[in-house]
């Protein structure tokens, strides 16, 4: 009876420490949870997840990096997984779910959104080399859930779905970002692997937690074969393998076109933002942080490229190959490309308010970024931003650049 007494009086004295984790662990991960994984990626997660008014996960800000384990923290959470990380300091240990940081947090969504905030300011693209590994070329391993990484520019994305030709939809996230995930296909190869496609850059998958700590090349399904494509054929050849039919000279070049109108879009926002902000603070100049959150040459410099590509499909596939595409295509193509906006005629694309009431077309944008009238520095006004005024402006002269 003495010995009840005691067990019980020590369980109550004694913490628990699974209440004390950021959840419990009642699953494990298994190839069959792997799939359920690709199956909420395509499925359950939306743009909105981190601003719908009904999301648990509400008011985080993730870049592209956090973005990508955002997805695997959810899900593991939602489901009693585990979860695991290396630890990006010292490498020798890992960070899981187990962390007994958060105790002092109410259990569920709000101790979890707390993890994830800490998480997004230890973690980096430079961690996801790290947690993942390259991924041999085919649906069954390229699929929702897996990313694309490029280490040079510090940039990655996940995979939402993977169309019958082989083109990915992509969900990401980007420095300075507070509102929904973006979307986009093939980022240009050009921009992101300006040196080639070399590990640890290329699709990557989650490795399991067994795997965490030892070399890449011992990871289960490790394989180096997306690299023995060059960097000017690695998404041609890669999306072939992946598809189930040829993508037509239409899709193609809708995909494209849709592809620069985004990152377009996505400029407005920042921009804007950077605008806002810099009412707020009057005459003070940005400190570093701040101007790394605001500026835009890694947008600008992937939009330059997005044009590229657009203007290599169209050479390639209309003038040399003379495919056909639809009139009203080859009309909006042929404005975006004109050499004056008195040259642009008739139906037009993805038409740019870059302030309410002022509107210029793709193909504008397309001029001014190429003869250099766009400026990234978010110490400059809206209109030197987008070359409706010469620019520095007063302001971007006399605050330093980072």
């Amino acid at each position: 009876m003495m010995l009840l007494k005691v067990t019980l009086l020590s369980a109550l004295l004694i913490p628990n420490l699974a209440s004390a984790a950021v959840w419990q662990t009642t699953n494990r991960w298994s190839q069959s949870m792997e799939n359920e994984y690709s199956r909420w990626i395509q499925k359950t997660v939306k743009t909105d997840i981190f601003t719908k008014s009904t999301s648990p996960y509400k008011g985080l800000l993730p870049d592209c990096a956090d973005a990508v384990y955002s997805m695997r923290i959810i899900f593991a959470y939602e489901n009693g997984l585990p979860f695991a990380v290396l630890n990006p300091v010292s490498r020798r240990s890992l960070i899981t779910n187990e962390i007994s940081k958060f105790d002092h947090i109410p259990a569920g969504p709000q101790r979890v959104k707390a993890f994830m905030a800490w998480m997004y300011d230890i973690l980096s693209t430079k961690s996801v080399e790290n947690d993942t590994y390259p991924v041999s070329i085919s649906r069954s391993t390229v699929r929702p859930g897996a990313m694309i990484l490029a280490k040079e520019s510090k940039h990655s994305y996940f995979f939402k779905s993977l169309k019958e030709t082989g083109v990915p939809v992509l969900y990401y996230s980007t420095q300075g970002n507070d509102g929904n995930l973006k979307v986009r296909s093939w980022p240009s190869t050009k921009y992101l692997f300006s040196e080639g496609v070399m590990e640890p850059s290329g699709i990557r998958d989650f490795r399991s937690i067994d795997d965490l700590l030892k070399p890449v090349w011992e990871v289960s399904g490790y394989s180096s074969e997306q690299y023995q494509y060059s960097a000017s054929r690695w998404t041609p050849s890669i999306q072939n393998k992946l598809a189930r039919r040829q993508e037509s000279a239409e899709e193609s070049l809708t995909r494209l076109m849709a592809d620069v109108c985004q990152l377009v879009t996505t400029r407005v926002q920042l921009v804007n933002k950077a605008e806002r902000f810099n009412r707020s603070i009057g005459d003070r100049c940005l400190s570093a942080s701040e101007y790394d959150d605001l500026s835009t040459p890694s947008r600008d410099g992937q939009t330059k490229e997005a044009f590229n590509d657009l203007g290599r499909e169209y050479q390639a596939r209309v003038i040399k190959k003379r495919e056909g595409i639809s009139t009203k295509l080859a009309t909006q193509i042929a404005n975006i490309y004109a050499s004056s906006s008195r040259k642009e005629k008739g139906a037009q694309y993805c038409p740019v308010e870059f302030v309410k009431g002022g509107v210029i077309s793709l193909g504008e944008v397309r001029r001014r970024l190429f003869n250099g009238y766009l400026s990234s520095n978010p110490n400059d006004s809206i209109w030197v931003r987008w070359g409706e005024a010469p620019g520095p402006s007063e302001k971007a002269l006399r605050c330093p650049s980072y």
